[in-house]
């Protein structure tokens, strides 16, 4: 009974996701034949059980199966490991970054990145001192490309110390004082044996220019929260009235607290430890709070997806209802979900784990060379393509292959049930004899990059683009909007360009062109 059971419990799950990514609808009939054979003897073994209490359990069982198998084909759930399509891949990066956090800290409409590395001491340790590393979404809301920016607003002297100890928990950005930038917050190690406290990095830049000030841990909004052997903390509106509430796990048990000020001055009380009644956790205790099920209500999962929950009440009568675990997400390979977003803004959350792994439920798009062709994998007759070139959406490319015979960054977007997955970008290059596919992915920019000047960026008026003297020739300029369409265009008569007045406040893309060679791009934002 068992066996069988366990059996069918496999055969359902693999039915379950070639159903769900149209891979069952290709399958050779012998091959699907022989898995409905399958299906069908462990069915009969379960329902022709000789004992009443164990044919009585079979048949709920399958009831259970058959249940989970209908939700399955209307939702996405599982996460794969996407490592050939990780927009942080091409990003140059210190290889001891840990712990993605994902906030439009700028205010453009895509999510940048912060993250941390530990610096070694004069003793090679890597426990003392903690620094951030900011990583720009130079692309857009649907498009995302990372590039390494500074620290984002956090001190840049090397010899400043933003905290010392060991990292237990973040950064987590939330508007705390609710003047409407993004403030920080870490947990960390101090130098009371084996406790934890939060440190508060107040922003006291603007939701465009970050900067960041570290406070004294007795003078913030969480200075209350300490843990001794332990200490996670995320931040989220539980209650739905617009403003922060807290869950902690201090000292291994999980305790909320409800935010009974306003947005500007928050004030958290204490309402109950959960260790018995919904978040106790004894193993993996990091939150991730975000509404899972897109009802319009905060869900919690737990790190590592052993547990989900839903949020049901309001006010005081806060809690979080046990679901069943067919519900929860689920992870494969290496990544878990320590930070979970939609960086696309296709509708389906993109996972990285502490180290920067990366997962999705899209498909997972690559791009491979041969001859004057780029083709797209995974192919499948239920996926849908589109390319782009050097971010631009090329008219009518939507198939899984493209004859390419100009020079440039060429991307796919592959659409599938559980979202759109999108490549990294391979570069191009044609020559008099026809199109050299490298198989490489590159972004490197053109060597003329370094001769043109944007500025300023975001404007508010009028935008200016002053060309080297060196570039010579047809010099054209094309705007194009988010979804790829062009807005205007004009020539470049003179080395310093004048343009921006006719756009309305938006993101737009910039491209140079300099004869049939791209020599500029970039996103622009007017404000």
């Amino acid at each position: 009974m068992t066996a069988a059971f366990c059996r069918l419990q496999k055969l359902d799950s693999r039915l379950r996701e070639m159903h769900q990514d149209g891979s069952l609808k290709t399958l050779p009939f012998h091959q699907r034949s022989s898995l409905f054979k399958s299906y069908k003897r462990c069915l009969k073994k379960l329902l022709t059980a000789d004992h009443p209490f164990t044919k009585a359990v079979g048949v709920f069982a399958i009831s259970m199966l058959l249940y989970s198998h209908t939700e399955a084909q209307v939702t996405c759930k599982k996460f794969r490991d996407a490592f050939e399509s990780n927009p942080l891949k091409r990003v140059p990066l210190p290889h001891n970054l840990l712990l993605p956090a994902f906030v439009d800290i700028d205010a453009d409409g895509d999510l940048d990145c912060y993250s941390i590395y530990r610096e070694p001491d004069q003793n090679n340790y890597t426990y003392d001192s903690i620094r951030f590393s900011f990583i720009r979404n130079t692309g857009s809301g649907t498009l995302p490309v990372f590039e390494p920016a500074g620290t984002g607003g956090f001190p840049a002297n090397p010899d400043a110390v933003y905290y010392t100890g060991y990292l237990q928990e973040g950064p987590v950005f939330a508007d705390i004082d609710g003047d409407g930038d993004y403030d920080c917050f870490l947990a960390s190690y101090t130098s009371v044996f084996y406790n934890f406290a939060v440190e508060y990095f107040e922003n006291t830049g603007d939701k465009h220019n970050p900067v960041f000030v570290q406070r004294p841990r007795n003078q913030h909004p969480l200075s209350f929260v300490t843990g001794y052997g332990a200490l996670f903390f995320n931040l989220a509106d539980i209650d739905g009235d617009g403003d922060m509430d807290l869950v902690t796990f201090e000292s291994f048990a999980d305790k909320f607290y409800l935010n009974k000020g306003t947005k500007n001055n928050p004030d958290f009380v204490f309402i109950r430890d959960d260790r018995n009644g919904g978040f106790y956790n004894p193993y993996l205790n990091h939150y991730v709070f975000l509404d899972w099920n897109k009802d319009g209500l905060i869900d919690e999962i737990p790190l590592g997806g052993g547990r989900f929950y839903t949020y049901v009440g309001k006010g005081e009568g806060h809690h979080f209802m046990t679901s069943n675990y067919v519900d929860a997400p689920k992870f494969t390979g290496s990544v878990q979900n320590y930070a979970m977003v939609d960086l696309n803004n296709d509708g389906f959350l993109e996972a990285f784990n502490e180290t920067l792994d990366y997962a999705v439920m899209s498909p997972v798009a690559t791009i491979k060379a041969t001859a004057n062709r780029l083709d797209a994998y995974p192919k499948h007759p239920s996926f849908k393509y589109q390319w782009l070139k050097d971010r631009v959406v090329i008219q009518n490319a939507t198939s899984s292959f493209i004859e390419v015979s100009q020079s440039g960054e060429y991307i796919v977007e592959i659409t599938g049930n559980c979202g759109t997955g999108i490549s990294l970008p391979y570069s191009v290059t044609v020559n008099t004899a026809g199109a050299s596919l490298p198989a490489k992915e590159d972004l490197s920019a053109s060597t003329k990059t370094a001769q043109l000047q944007l500025y300023p960026n975001p404007f508010t008026a009028e935008c200016v683009l002053q060309l080297n003297k060196e570039i010579t020739g047809n010099v054209m300029i094309h705007i194009t909007d988010v979804q790829g369409r062009r807005v205007t265009s004009l020539k470049a008569n003179t080395n310093t360009v004048r343009f921006g007045k006719q756009l309305a406040p938006g993101i737009y893309f910039i491209q140079v062109m300099n004869g049939s060679e791209m020599i500029f791009h970039q996103k622009l934002v007017k404000q």
